[in-house]
């Protein structure tokens, strides 16, 4: 499937129910971390990623070895390790790095483990973040036993996965349990469903009192709000919305959510608004440059009598400063609602860039709507 494809979205979503007993009898180990973590973005029933979460529990439980406990000495530092591919110019890392350099060094050593050799990187996410550590350490060239083992030598007492079922992740250094406390944090929203997993992080509001019970790791609600925002530098160099296809005059809906995220019971709802509100155009996020996601794209509004011109995509810019500054050019940010933007939607506040979103029933759906509460534009919430 090639993104903005609607219609092969909704059928590839109607295999995965059809099919998914098969599916699920077969060696999963190449494509099911993938579809985990595609489930959400094809609105998948939860029942079935939780049987899909199950499979993967149980592939990677021949891995599982008793957690190393160690007690520290009491003027011992507690030893917390973040193991990640994305220590670098990536979300993750977009949203993380003041986490680093706020960690009081008094009391705890930081470690980080990169799963993918980011060295050529010249950065300032990856520059930051491993000299905001004590060790910054590359397991991309290491086996996952050899991984493992160097963890449980370095003595991380509590090791926090950022990536969940995203590329590149690596779940069976955690199954080898190297530490005695394994906690997901912030790669993709919700849990991993993994026995393995000793906690999950979340707020009142992504995860409500109550829902407890439909997760297998425990979880730990942050007072506020689970997920960092570093300060961003915006750009205040001058611009106008000509500089980017955009009418002077119209109303601009903005959109730079992952493509990923849409499918048709979103797309129908912006072109109902779109014909809603005449001389208004939807500015949507291209970072690939994809000619086939502005021709699928373009497709469906035309099918929906939306005039397809009034679809305008944005290029990824190197300069992400400029990326925060172009976003004073909308009046409006339409968040995804099966599955919400997170480190978008922090992009779109820090500019000054107010968002609508609609919470759902599920942990992706509601990240907007923390993140909104947070700051105060509860209103938002629709």
């Amino acid at each position: 499937l090639s993104l903005g494809e609607l219609t092969g979205i909704t059928k590839l979503k109607e295999t995965i129910c059809t099919k998914l007993d098969t599916f699920l009898e077969r060696d999963p180990s190449r494509w099911l971390d993938e579809l985990i973590y595609l489930s959400p973005l094809l609105s998948l029933d939860e029942n079935i990623r939780r049987r899909m979460t199950d499979k993967m529990d149980r592939t990677l439980s021949i891995f599982q070895t008793k957690p190393r406990f160690s007690i520290p000495e009491s003027n011992e530092k507690l030893k917390i390790g973040y193991v990640s591919p994305d220590f670098g110019d990536h979300p993750i890392s977009h949203v993380l790095k003041g986490v680093f350099s706020n960690h009081d060094r008094s009391a705890f050593e930081i470690s980080a483990y990169s799963l993918k050799d980011r060295s050529h990187e010249t950065s300032d996410y990856y520059q930051q973040i491993s000299s905001n550590c004590d060790h910054f350490i590359d397991l991309s060239r290491l086996s996952d036993d050899d991984a493992a083992k160097r963890i449980s030598a370095d003595g991380i007492a509590v090791l926090v996965d950022l990536t969940g079922y995203m590329k590149d992740a690596r779940l069976e250094i955690f199954a080898r349990r190297p530490a005695p406390l394994q906690i997901y944090w912030l790669g993709h929203g919700g849990g991993l469903g993994l026995s393995f997993m000793d906690y999950v992080i979340a707020d009142n509001a992504v995860l409500p009192p109550g829902e407890d019970i439909l997760y297998k790791e425990k979880i730990i609600r942050m007072p506020e709000v689970y997920h960092p925002a570093d300060t961003p530098p915006i750009s205040d160099a001058p611009i106008r919305r000509s500089d980017f296809n955009l009418d002077e005059n119209a109303t601009v809906f903005c959109v730079f959510n992952n493509p990923q995220k849409i499918n048709a019971e979103v797309f129908d709802a912006w072109m109902r608004i779109l014909n809603r509100v005449p001389d208004s155009l939807l500015w949507l996020s291209n970072p690939s440059q994809s000619r086939g996601l502005i021709q699928n794209l373009q497709n469906e509004a035309q099918k929906r009598n939306v005039d397809p011109n009034r679809l305008i995509f944005a290029a990824r810019l190197p300069d992400k400063s400029q990326h925060f500054a172009r976003h004073r050019l909308a009046d409006l940010f339409l968040d995804t609602f099966s599955y919400n933007a997170s480190t978008t939607a922090i992009d779109a506040l820090w500019a000054g860039l107010p968002i609508v979103t609609r919470p759902g029933k599920s942990f992706y759906s509601r990240i907007c709507a923390s993140l909104l509460t947070s700051v105060g534009l509860a209103d938002m919430i629709c």
